[in-house]
Parts: structure tokens; C-alpha cells; sequence
């Protein structure tokens, strides 16, 4: 057997399912809590910092989506309209329904003449019990009239409001007078019945509340029904969907948000500190009453500030705090062990050399002493030499005895002393009958460079007075502890014996300043209760506002009516979120244009003398005969129309009600049923149009204000038809104008914003404002030169943005707005196509296509079906109707709900199998060539479970998340990218602290929404590894973060917790996670001071209990941590599961791991870069399990109290033991972080076969 040395040069090819025998050395079994790091290794993953709790979030839930009930006819029950009535029994709890208890000839549907009218007053108005022309009462009407005066009339559907009762659809008519429109002077409206109700009752779900499970049965009683005595209805659940929609709204650097849609309403927090917004619903959200969300903002504004001045009040206690605790440690002496030592290595000699950072030792014949200490706070940190004198140790002086107190002394302050070896020693003291007295005090200590100290029993004389009072040196700061050279033999061999150095000080503060910190430290204590209370009464007003608005239900028209969590898809653009519902079907307003007035317009176009003009209206034929010349009088254009308009108004027969109107060189006549015209001197000379004209040009430049009528080139070639509109100028009702392309009459042209995407708007003051959208209307054209949109009809399943047009995605359909006028879906004209024109364009292909996502891509949009990807691109610089084409990438099954996600220069989708998800990328998209697509979770096949339901990726950080949200498992993917390619990839796993609630990037911020099973809270992971910023200090000054879930710095702490005891009693931030590992860091040195590296060095990692209740939950540690720092979190362990150890093989371009032949590992030695401590478990088969744990430092090299890492080493673990024995696992379980650079292995290797030689 041969003695042998292997390799594995890092871990950060992370998870592979492959056996073992077929793993690269680079690759693990498993990889929890980990995080790669390319330059500086798998790395334990960063600690999440607790942001703040979600006040009033809602925690993770089902909600009813569907349900079948047993209502029937029932004479008993009350008729009438029961709005978000609740209900009892299933497993859940808050749903509502709205409840229509229907009477026998109710109004269900009508029609009715309404049309524009500038008299008629805009507005919305409520009338109520209408009765019809025949025997029905009772009817109550929403009519909203718009800016032109056309009415849209509504059966009004609020709590007992009713369709009335009696009515019949044989022709019953309803009139609702222009008195109860605003009186404006305008026609009145009627309204015919085109159906009515039978006696029944129609149950929809108001809200579905949370919590319930399929088969729940529901009872909505009589009692809630007006109490008629009819039978309770009873619900059965047959779908449920999930409970409150997550979505972050990242606006800006300095504006970013995470919402919540959830009981109807809409809820929002700023990301950075957790602080509510406000939210108004708006109309016709079911909003009660009672809810004033002007008040709501100013209590919420109240509200936000004390919480700010209750985080000021505690950032001011924690400083006073401090100073407390400073001048308190101020108030003794202090006296430190310092003894570390480093090792220098001489690559051209081959020798090593030991030397001192902090110590003494004394060397050579005239017995020198040296004090050292290491002086990290140095640009260049190095061993400063504090002190070096021959025959003893020198330094400042410590204390002072008296030899003789002279005379003729004054009392005075920082005298001056001769004698002695050192300098610079001063003294304050008092005097009795010109006698120095026996106390003094050490005003400057002297000895301040090396060779200026002071020695032992020297006696020095204190200037002043006779000159003859003289003082022995007692004590130095600077004296040799425990003798060490034993076990340093470098250091003995070079002749010096080596001592640890104890440095005392002295007391750096009076009673007297202790007594004005005490107060201080009172004072602000005092004010932060203050702050605590008033922030208690402000949020007493705020719930109240928030009770005010609660929203029991929508009602039946509202948008998000029914939707679960899954249904709802928001998009953000700069202050605008848009919010879909991807199960409502898009509708047009049942109002339509106006229909043609039977009105005509006759043209005088040439005139003559001795001619007749004459026009035949309604088959009474009127004339007019210009004189014979010009002595008998005038015959031009004024004169004829004047005299038709004179003889038209003057006729009789089925003419007789017509009214002619002279404009300019034509008369408008309505009420006409048929008309022609002819006469004159030449063909066309008078002609006649009704709502059809042949020719453009033929068309009057006065007219009738709104006269419409239609352009047509042939009857029989529609496709050249348009409809135009007489505009006159200013006000008037005729007269000089503009003809302008209209839409046809009778059609429907308005979009139902109650079926649309809705908005979610930031308003100026910080809140968010909640309603629809006005959506631009179909102006030109009809249902064949300008149709509806393909989403008409349909439901739409996705928005996005490209090119400046809004999108969606509807069946195998993408519609995109006009260019820059994202709310308009309709051409400008029906007769010229423009670039800037919306484009409707499907995808085709052999299979049924239902487009779901999209994703930007520089050569297009690419489309996601369920089973195929298309490129929408264009060979033109301009995205057009007839330059955008959709062709086919590739096809690969694709998840419907859950979208794909950019990661840089591919997109990763992913698609599932009964159980487990696989992640796909697709890259090198273009227009010309097929692109590359590559399974990503190839080598991680059953990793990922099927139940994913929430994916999040970075770009910049090239990283990728799912999870399952309620679980608290996130499985991640990791990849380093150049131009030559994909040079590593990385499957790992983190166990998050709390259950997901939503996931998502900000850059190089990770953010976890988390759930406790009660709380919601915000946990943000900053994921750069930097090592000049962090709380942990190693002594070579690098800098890190801890490794805690849910850390929080410096929370709000009493002392003494009770009674006496020296307990510190820190009150958590956030409610305690049962069942996870609460740790308490307590850090050296003072809250807000300046940190040195030991300052800032670990003083003590605790794991106290958690006790109280929430939100009053707290541990105690013991000792008095008052201004102290401190850090509080929970712990997770990094867990690296090492695959069995074979020999690798250089092969032909790959490596081969001889698995056939005998392998004997003896060790391991695992190369660590900045790590705290580490534990290896190794298991070996038939014996129990063994764990050794290797600390950062190694003792004797570090100053007491330092912080528990090093920044490099090498851990050495025993092994002894067949490789197919061996498991390995390398685990990091501390707050500190773990940096795994690699491993080497040595052992015992075999071949096990012959060799020909």
C-alpha cells in the first residue's frame, strides 16, 4: 500500500444526487445553511437582521373560493338585498355573503332610451322605489350620468336596496324623471323591462374569509335575512385557495415597500423600518360607513411618530446608559493579563521565528526589561514598546508613598517632580500647616515614551514650597505576571525569560460624575417610559380607525371578489402598482353609444336661376323655384334654403312634424323617416344624407353639432366604412365646425372598469390609494375597423410593460396598448393604421396554447405557454400592429402559476412532476436561432419538492430561491458566470428561522418574510461579504457580521431585572419562535463608542430562556449589561455533508474516482478562512457516532476576552478508518461564521489488482 495525499480544492459545486462514486471532489451530499462564495469559499450563510413585526398582517391561511348552498323559494323568508352577512360553523372563520332574496316580478334586466344630453346634470344619483307603468313598485335605480349627459343606469345593489316587486317584462316601462337627475332641463329617462325575478334566492360569497377547508358546511341564518322566519341557508365549501397576497413594491432607494391583500383590504409597510401606510379602498369596495380615512391618516401619522420617538428614547437610553456604565467601570482600578506572541516564517532560511505582540521579557548582561504591546488600532498594527530600562521594569507611576511632607507648601494641582529616572510626573495634593499631606493623587503619570518611566523605590521630590518634600514610587502601571518561558523554548533560547505583562489603571472617573451619569441615565429612562405610554394611546386611536374600515365583504361587482392569493398578480411601475384578477372575465359596459336620431341634412350646392329644388321628406313632396332672372329677384344659396326651411316647416301629411334648421348651406330636418332630393340646374345640385354618405368631400362645413354619419365607399365593402361626427366650434348647436372620426352608433364602447386591472396608486403624503382605472374609450370606428380587444370576453392571465405599451396576456393572445397611452386599447382611426396603434396578436400552434407569463428579453418577449415558449419580436425598429410577429423557441412543460424569473443573461422557469420540481433555463435568445435550454436541477433531481409555490432571483447576485410557503426550507441555486461560460453552479439549502411567507431581492438584499404561526416579521439578509464593516472585530481588524436569524442590536434592557439581583433582564423585539435556539452576544466595549478589535471582541455567547408572554417576552443574563453592546438572535446550524472519499484519477477530460481499490483515510485537514469554531462529526459504520470540535484559536495566542475566530487556519481531524466507513460532516452551530476553503485527505492506498509490467 502506498501513502497518499489528495485535494478537494473547494465545496462550492455544492449538492449533487449523484452517488457518491460519480461525484467530482468538488460537490457535497448536502449543503444546509450554507452560502458560496466564489472568492472566499462555502461560507455559513449570512445572519438576517430582524426589520420589524407587520402590524396587523395576517398570517398564512386558506380561504373559501367556492361553494354550492340549499337555498330555495321560501314565502317565509324576508325579500330584499343582505350584504356581507356572516355566517357559522366550519373550521374557519370570517366569511360573508351577499344574500338576494329575490320577490316574484323583481327587476332583473331592462333597457332604456338615455342619451347624451348637455342638459341633463353629470353626477351619481341613488332613486328609490320607482314604480312602473303597469302594476310594479318598489325599484330602486344607481344612475350615473357623465360628462356629456348620457345616463348609465343600475339596479342599486347596497343592503336593502331591492329591484322592487309586481313588475312584468310584457312591456312595462319605468320613468325616471330629469327632477331626480339634477333638474337640468333634460329628457327624462324610461327604462323597459326586459326580464324579472321568480320568487328564490341567490347566494354569493361576500368575502371568504380564512381558514376553511373543503367540506366545511356554513350556515347563514334567518336572523341576518331580516328574520322572516324562513330556513337558514346552509353553504357547502367545494374549493378553497390560499389566504392573503404577498408583493413588495421596491419604488426606489429610498422608498420600498412589502403589502399584503388580505380580509378585502389592501395593507402596506415601508421595508425599511416596518412603519404602516395608509390604504384607501375607495368606492364600491364594500367600505362601511363609518370609515374616514382622513382621520385614519392623521392617527396614523401620531402613531408613526412615537414610535419614532420611542426609538429615539431608547437609542437616548441605551447612550446614557453607556455613560452610565462607563463612569461606573471608571470608578476602580483595572488590571489586565496580556500575553500573545506571533510567528514569523523565513522562507529562505527555512526557519521560524517567534515573537512577542504583548508581553515582557528581560534579555542580555545588563538584564534589560522590555514591556510590549500590540497596538491594533495602527495604520500598520505592530508591537509598540511601552517601556525599556536596564535592571528593572519602568513606566508611568501608579502610586505614591510619602517619605517626608517638606514645608512651606501650598495646596495646588498637577505639581511638578524632579528626581527619579522618569519624567513627566505630576501630582495634586493638600497641605496641613504648609505640610504636604500623606493622600495624593496622581495628576499625570510620567513616563509617557519608553526610556522616560519610572522605576520602583524611587523617591521623588515634589517642587514648590522649601523644595524638600519627597515621595517613593509604590506601584507602575506596567508589572510581569505569570513567567512563560517554560513554554515558549524560541523565546528562552534566545535569552530572555518572558513574562505576561499586567497593566493596571487608574480610576478614570469622580463619585461626582457617577452621580451626574445616574441622573442622566434616570432622566432618559424616565422619558422612554413616557414614550412608551404615549405611544400606547396613539395606537389606541389608530386601531380604531382601523376597526372603523374593516371591510365585512365585497360586493357582488367588486374586482377582487373571490380571488385567493394565487388569482392576484400585481405590477409596479414608479407610483403605480397595478392589480390583476386573473379569474374575472373582462366586460364592456352594457351602455352603448347613442343610436342615429332620425334626423337628414339637405345641401344646396349649386344654384341657378328658373330652377326647382325639391326634396321629398316622409313622401310629401315640398319645392322651392328660383325666379326666372335677376329682375324677378335673387336666386343664390341664402335664398333657397330660406325658402325650403320656410315650406318644409309649413307641410303637412307625415311631414308635418318635421323641423327644419338653416346652417349655413344646408338645412337640418329631424324626425324624418325617408327623404330624397333632386332638382336644380345640374346633377347633385341639391342632395340629401341621412346617417350614410358615399363621399368625404360631399360632406357640409356647417352642420348640426353631433351629427354622425357614415362614410361609405360601397355598401358592400365594409372594411372602408367610417363613421364621422360634426363638431362645430365653440358651444353652438350649428354652425361652422369640423367633421371628426366618431364610432358607430349602438355599440358598445366603454370597458366595465369593475372587470378590469385596477390601480394602486402612492399619493403624495406616503399613503396608497386603491381603485379602478379609467380606461380610454372606443372613439372611432365599429366591431370591424376598430374591434374590442381579444381579453373581451376572457380573463386575463398576465401584465407587463414593453416598449412603453401595457400588456396582457389573454388565451393564446398577447394585447399591448397603444404606445404610451398605456390605458387605451383601441385604434385612433379606423381607416389608417398607425405605428403607435395597439397590437392583438396570438400565438399558433399544433397544440391548444394558453399563454401565462412573459419575461423581457433583448430579442423580444418571450411568451410562456403551458407546454411552449414563443419569441414576440420584430425585424423593424418599431414594435408595430404589422411589424410584431410570435414564433415558436421551444417546448418545454412550463408551471402555469408560477413565473418564470430572469437571472442575467438566461430565464429559469420551472416545470413539476407529481414530486418534484425541475428548474429549466433558456439562453442566447435572438430572433435568427434556436436557443440554449439546459435543465438546472439535472444533477439535484429529487431536491426540490413539487409543493414550490414561490420563486425569487438576483441577477446581479446570480442567485435563484423557491420555497413552499408555510414551510421554512428554501432551496437556492448559485452560479458563477464570465464570458467563457458557466464556471460553477451551486444547489443548496437554508433553513429559515420561521415559516415563508414571501421571498424576495433588492439588489444584494435578501428579504424573508417570515412567519412565527402568529406574528409576521420582516428578516433582511445582506448578502455582501465584506470584511470593513460588521460587528465582530478579529484583532488583524477584519470585520463580520454574526451569523443570527432575527438580530437585533442593542434592544431595550433593565438592570436590575428584579428585586436585588445582578440580573439583566433584555426584552425581545420580536415574539419568541418556539422551538429555536435564542442566543444573546454580548459584545466589549460601550454602545455608540468607538470599537477597537478587542473592544469589539466577543465577551460571552449566551443561551438564556426564553420567558413571559408576547409581546412582553425577555431573557435574563446575569451581570449588569446596561450600555453595553449586545446583540440578540436565534442560531441555525450549517450543516456540510461530506460524500465518501475516493482516489481521483486524471482521465481523459475528466476525472475518475477509483472506487475498486482499498482506501484507508488516516486524516483530514480542512483549510478554513475567517471561521469561529468548527465541529466535525465523524461517523464511522458499527461505532457510536464521535464529534470533535475544533476552536478558531488555539490557546496562548490570544488576549483574554478576544473575539473567537481567526481570520485563517487549518483543522486537523483524525480519522483512522476505512473510506466506504466513513460519514463526514462539518457543521458550524455558533453565531459566529464558518469560511470552508477546501480539504486535503491523506491516507493508505491499494490498487487490489495486478500490474503488467
Amino acid at each position: 500500500m502506498s501513502t497518499i495525499t489528495q485535494n478537494i480544492p473547494n465545496f462550492l459545486n455544492g449538492i449533487s444526487q449523484q452517488p457518491d462514486k460519480k461525484k467530482i471532489p468538488t460537490q457535497v451530499k448536502d449543503a444546509i445553511n450554507t452560502y458560496p462564495d466564489y472568492a472566499l469559499g462555502m461560507l455559513k450563510r449570512p445572519g438576517g437582521k430582524f426589520v420589524s413585526n407587520l402590524y396587523n398582517a395576517e398570517n398564512i391561511n386558506t380561504t373559501l373560493t367556492a361553494g354550492t348552498h340549499n337555498g330555495v323559494t321560501d314565502s317565509s323568508r324576508t325579500v330584499g338585498r343582505y350584504n356581507s352577512v356572516a355566517s357559522t360553523g366550519g373550521s374557519g372563520s370570517g366569511a360573508t355573503f351577499n344574500v338576494h332574496a329575490q320577490a316574484a316580478g323583481e327587476v332583473a334586466s331592462f333597457t332604456h332610451n338615455g342619451v347624451s344630453d348637455s342638459s341633463r346634470t353629470p353626477g351619481t344619483y341613488y332613486i328609490d322605489n320607482v314604480a312602473g307603468s303597469a302594476s310594479g313598485t318598489g325599484c330602486d335605480f344607481k344612475v350615473i350620468v357623465d360628462s356629456e349627459g348620457k345616463p348609465d343606469v343600475y339596479i342599486d345593489n347596497r343592503t336593502g336596496k331591492t329591484g322592487g316587486a309586481g313588475y312584468n317584462a310584457s312591456g312595462e316601462t319605468i320613468t325616471i324623471g330629469d327632477a331626480s337627475l339634477g333638474n337640468g332641463g333634460a329628457a327624462a329617462v324610461v327604462l323597459t323591462i326586459t326580464s324579472v325575478y321568480t320568487k328564490g334566492v341567490e347566494v354569493k360569497i361576500s368575502s371568504g374569509g380564512k381558514g376553511y377547508a373543503v367540506g366545511d358546511t356554513l350556515t347563514i341564518a334567518d336572523s341576518v335575512m331580516g328574520s322572516g322566519g324562513g330556513a337558514a341557508i346552509t353553504v357547502t365549501i367545494t374549493e378553497v385557495g390560499t389566504y392573503g397576497k404577498w408583493f413588495s413594491i421596491l419604488r426606489d432607494e429610498n422608498e420600498k415597500y412589502v403589502g399584503q391583500y388580505a380580509d378585502d383590504t389592501f395593507r402596506i409597510w415601508s421595508l425599511t423600518d416596518g412603519g404602516m401606510r395608509k390604504v384607501d379602498m375607495g368606492d364600491d369596495t364594500g367600505v362601511p360607513s363609518g370609515c374616514n380615512y382622513t382621520n385614519m391618516q392623521t392617527d396614523l401619522k401620531a402613531y408613526l411618530a412615537d414610535i419614532t420617538d420611542t426609538d429615539d428614547a431608547t437609542t437616548e437610553l441605551n447612550s446614557k446608559q453607556a455613560t452610565f456604565a462607563e463612569t461606573n467601570d471608571g470608578q476602580t482600578a483595572t488590571r489586565a493579563a496580556h500575553w500573545e506572541t506571533q510567528f514569523d516564517y523565513d522562507p529562505q532560511q527555512g526557519t521560524v521565528k517567534e515573537e512577542i505582540k504583548s508581553g515582557i521579557y528581560k534579555s542580555g548582561t545588563n538584564n534589560t526589561w522590555t514591556v510590549l504591546k500590540w497596538n491594533a488600532g495602527a495604520a500598520t498594527p505592530y508591537a509598540e514598546i511601552k517601556s525599556m530600562s536596564d535592571g528593572a521594569i519602568s513606566g508611568p507611576v501608579l502610586t505614591l508613598e510619602r517619605v517626608s511632607g517638606g514645608t512651606g507648601y501650598s495646596a495646588t494641582t498637577a505639581a511638578t517632580t524632579s528626581s527619579g529616572s522618569g519624567t513627566g510626573l505630576t501630582i495634586t495634593y493638600t497641605v496641613t500647616g504648609g505640610v504636604i499631606d500623606q493622600l495624593v493623587t496622581i495628576a499625570t503619570a510620567g513616563g509617557t515614551t519608553a526610556t522616560t518611566g519610572y522605576k520602583l523605590d524611587e523617591v521623588v521630590t515634589v517642587s514648590g514650597g522649601g523644595g524638600n518634600a519627597t515621595f517613593k514610587v509604590i506601584a507602575l502601571t506596567y508589572k510581569a505576571g505569570l513567567e512563560m518561558t517554560d513554554e515558549h523554548p524560541t523565546l528562552a533560547s534566545e535569552g530572555k525569560r518572558v513574562y505576561e505583562l499586567i497593566e493596571t489603571t487608574v480610576a478614570a472617573n469622580t463619585a461626582a460624575e457617577l452621580t451626574t451619569a445616574t441622573n442622566n441615565m434616570n432622566t432618559a429612562q424616565t422619558a422612554y417610559n413616557n414614550a412608551v405610554t404615549a405611544e400606547a394611546s396613539t395606537k389606541t386611536a389608530y386601531d380604531s380607525e382601523v376597526t372603523n374600515c374593516l371591510i365585512p365583504g365585497l360586493p357582488n361587482d367588486g374586482y377582487l371578489r373571490g380571488a385567493s392569493a394565487d388569482d392576484i398578480e400585481l405590477l409596479t411601475l414608479n407610483d403605480y402598482t397595478y392589480v390583476l384578477n386573473k379569474k374575472k372575465t373582462v366586460a364592456m359596459k352594457s351602455m352603448t353609444t347613442d343610436s342615429l336620431p332620425t334626423d337628414a341634412f339637405i345641401v344646396i350646392y349649386v344654384v341657378a336661376y328658373n330652377a326647382k329644388y325639391e326634396v321629398t321628406i316622409n313622401g310629401v313632396s315640398i319645392s322651392y323655384t328660383t325666379p326666372e332672372d335677376a329682375t324677378a329677384g335673387d336666386a343664390d344659396v341664402p335664398t333657397v334654403v330660406s325658402n325650403l326651411v320656410t315650406n318644409i316647416n309649413a307641410a303637412g301629411g307625415a311631414a308635418a312634424s318635421c323641423v327644419a334648421t338653416a346652417v349655413g348651406s344646408g338645412i337640418h330636418v329631424t324626425l324624418v323617416t325617408s327623404i330624397t332630393a333632386s332638382g336644380g340646374p345640374q346633377e347633385s345640385a341639391i342632395y340629401c344624407f341621412t346617417d350614410k354618405i358615399s363621399d368625404l368631400g360631399k360632406l357640409p362645413v356647417q352642420c348640426h353639432d353631433g351629427y354622425k354619419v357614415k362614410i361609405v365607399n360601397s355598401e358592400s365593402i365594409l372594411a372602408d366604412d367610417m363613421w364621422v361626427k360634426f363638431s362645430t366650434s365653440g358651444t353652438a348647436t350649428n354652425g361652422v365646425g369640423a367633421w371628426e372620426e366618431s364610432n358607430a352608433p349602438d355599440i358598445q364602447y366603454q370597458f366595465d372598469p369593475l372587470t378590469m386591472p385596477h390601480q394602486l396608486v402612492r399619493i403624495a403624503d406616503g399613503s396608497f390609494a386603491y381603485s379602478a382605472i379609467d380606461w380610454v374609450a372606443r372613439d372611432v370606428g365599429d366591431d370591424v375597423t376598430n374591434p374590442l380587444p381579444t381579453f373581451v370576453g376572457s380573463t386575463i392571465r398576465n401584465m407587463f410593460f414593453y416598449r412603453n405599451r401595457f400588456g396582457f396576456l389573454s388565451g393564446g393572445n398577447v394585447v399591448m396598448s397603444k404606445a404610451a397611452s398605456f390605458y387605451d386599447f383601441f385604434a385612433s382611426s379606423a381607416q389608417v393604421a398607425a405605428a403607435d396603434d395597439p397590437i392583438d396578436i396570438s400565438a399558433s400552434s399544433t397544440k391548444p396554447v394558453f399563454l401565462n407569463y412573459v419575461k423581457n428579453a433583448s430579442a423580444g418577449l418571450v411568451l410562456f405557454s403551458d407546454n411552449e415558449q414563443f419569441l414576440l419580436s420584430t425585424d423593424s425598429d418599431i414594435l408595430s400592429p404589422e411589424t410584431a410577429k410570435i414564433n415558436t423557441l421551444s417546448a418545454f412543460e412550463c408551471d402555469t402559476d408560477i413565473s418564470a424569473v430572469d437571472l442575467g443573461s438566461s430565464m429559469a422557469f420551472i416545470s413539476k412532476s407529481p414530486l418534484w420540481t425541475r428548474v429549466f433555463e433558456i439562453a442566447n435568445i435572438s430572433t435568427t436561432d434556436p436557443p440554449s435550454t439546459f435543465n438546472t436541477t439535472g444533477i439535484v433531481p429529487e431536491l426540490v419538492p413539487s409543493d414550490i409555490d414561490n420563486i425569487a432571483a438576483s441577477p446581479g447576485m446570480s442567485m435563484l430561491s423557491l420555497g413552499n410557503t408555510g414551510a421554512s426550507t428554501l432551496y437556492q441555486y448559485r452560479f458563477y458566470q464570465t464570458s467563457e461560460g458557466r464556471k460553477a453552479s451551486t444547489w443548496y439549502k437554508w433553513d429559515l428561522t420561521g415559516t415563508l411567507v414571501d421571498q424576495f431581492f433588492d439588489t444584494s438584499t435578501f428579504y424573508a418574510i417570515v412567519s412565527d404561526g402568529t406574528n409576521v416579521s420582516i428578516n433582511s439578509i445582506d448578502l455582501r461579504q465584506a470584511s470593513d464593516t460588521g460587528f465582530l472585530t478579529l484583532s488583524t481588524g477584519e470585520k463580520t457580521d454574526v451569523c443570527m436569524d432575527m438580530y437585533a442590536t442593542n434592544p431595550y434592557r433593565i438592570y436590575p431585572s428584579t428585586g436585588s439581583l445582578d440580573v439583566t433582564r433584555i426584552y425581545l423585539p420580536f415574539t419568541h419562535h418556539a422551538g429555536k435556539k435564542l442566543a444573546v452576544v454580548a459584545l466589549g466595549g460601550y454602545i455608540g463608542g468607538t470599537l477597537g478589535a478587542t473592544q469589539a471582541s466577543v465577551g460571552a455567547i449566551l443561551y438564556p430562556t426564553v420567558a413571559g408572554s408576547a409581546p412582553n417576552q425577555y431573557v435574563d443574563i446575569d451581570g449588569d449589561y446596561r450600555g453595553k453592546n449586545i446583540i440578540i438572535g436565534y442560531v441555525y446550524t450549517m450543516t456540510v455533508e461530506i460524500p465518501k472519499l475516493y482516489y481521483t484519477q486524471a482521465g481523459e477530460g475528466a476525472a475518475k474516482n477509483d472506487y475498486t481499490s482499498d482506501l484507508i483515510i488516516h486524516r483530514l485537514k480542512v483549510s478554513t478562512g475567517l471561521s469561529g469554531p468548527v465541529k466535525y462529526n465523524v461517523n464511522l459504520t458499527g461505532i457510536p457516532d464521535r464529534s470533535e470540535t475544533v476552536s478558531a484559536i488555539m490557546p496562548y495566542t490570544y488576549t483574554a476576552n478576544d473575539v473567537a475566530m481567526a481570520s485563517e487556519g487549518v483543522h486537523e481531524v483524525p480519522v483512522y478508518q476505512r473510506n466506504e466507513n466513513i460519514s463526514l460532516s462539518i457543521i458550524g452551530d455558533t453565531p459566529l461564521p464558518v469560511s470552508l476553503l477546501g480539504m486535503t485527505w491523506e491516507g493508505k492506498y491499494n490498487k487490489k489488482f495486478y500490474s503488467r509490467v
